[in-house]
Formats: structure tokens, sequence, C-alpha cells
């Protein structure tokens, strides 16, 4: 996603293959969790490349075919992240909330041509880095800080996406889907 030939290369792709692209899901993301102090431009740039820019070029070029064919809808991923504060991941958070904020300004000015821009904000999810047995005793702190009582599922962003797909009537929208975390 960092790389603006290579996504331009995918969307390309994609087209070619399936004659048209109806959908986007900008889903990639990187992060770092290091002091500010000790953090380096090179790994903030990093994470800003892949999270922030890379949905940029997927909107790009998402938009370039969808202007074509009369619509669409894009959909970006951030995070609850991109919403609240979190110690040092000041990379991730900056790019999480620049795709909130790129998503209500691109879905403003494509609304009017059927485009619909959205973001999903998921919590932390079930996975192979995020589980009982790879965090130890900080998985137990993470679960108590959703008032839902456990973790996120992988499907449960999946539906998510799905909805914001289908959904006509939604654009310009950050979906947060956090088992309740942000509602404190």
């Amino acid at each position: 996603m960092a790389d603006e030939q290579s996504v331009e290369n995918l969307v390309s792709e994609t087209v070619k293959h399936f004659g048209g692209l109806d959908i986007i899901f900008n889903n990639a993301g990187v992060g770092v969790q290091t002091p500010t102090h000790e953090l380096t431009a090179e790994e903030y740039k990093r994470v800003i490349s892949v999270n922030q820019d890379g949905v940029f070029y997927g909107i790009k070029y998402a938009l370039r075919e969808m202007l074509k064919t009369g619509g669409g809808s894009i959909i970006n991923t951030s995070s609850i992240l991109g919403t609240v504060g979190e110690p040092t991941s000041i990379p991730y958070a900056a790019s999480k909330g620049a795709v909130n904020l790129i998503t209500k300004s691109v879905a403003l000015e494509y609304a009017d041509r059927n485009i619909r821009v959205n973001a999903v904000a998921p919590g932390f999810i079930e996975s192979g880095l995020v589980n009982k047995e790879a965090m130890g005793e900080y998985y137990d702190g993470l679960v108590a800080k959703h008032p839902i009582g456990r973790l996120g599922e992988p499907k449960e962003i999946a539906h998510a996406v799905i909805f914001l797909a289908e959904n006509d009537f939604v654009t310009g929208t950050t979906l947060l889907v956090d088992g309740g975390y942000t509602a404190k």
C-alpha cells in the first residue's frame, strides 16, 4: 500500500479481470509502539506511508474507475486509535485519525457522483498477535477495557464492512466496531 505504482497496478488488474470496480476495501496497516522520544523519523514515516498514504492511493485509483462507471463504494480501515489517544503509538494514531478525515472529505467531494466513502474502525480483535497465549497477563487488562467483556472477532469486522458496502445511504462515516471501548 505504500507504493503508489503497486496500488495503481492492483486496481488496473482488478478492472481487467472483473471488468470494473464497484467496491474497494483499503485494508492495510502497520504500527510501532515506541516511546515518542525514542521514535525514529523512519519508523514514523513508514507507518504514515502504509496507513495514510496507502489509503490515499487506493482511493485515488478507485475513484478514477468509479467515475467511469457511475459510482461505487470505498471502505477504509481506520482504528479506535484514530479516535482516542494511546501512549507510544503516535504514528499509528495520527495515520488512523487522518484516515477518518480523508474518508469524510472524499465522501463530501464525490457524494453527488454516486460514490460513497466510509471507514470501519475496529477495536482490539482476536488474532495471531492479539490473544491470551501471545499476550500473557496484558491480555486480561486489554479485555477489561472493552465494556462488552471480550475482544472482537474478525467476522464482526467483516460484517461491518459488508454493511458499509451495501448500504446506499451511508457515506462519510467511520463505523466504530469496538465492544464499547470508545464509549467510556
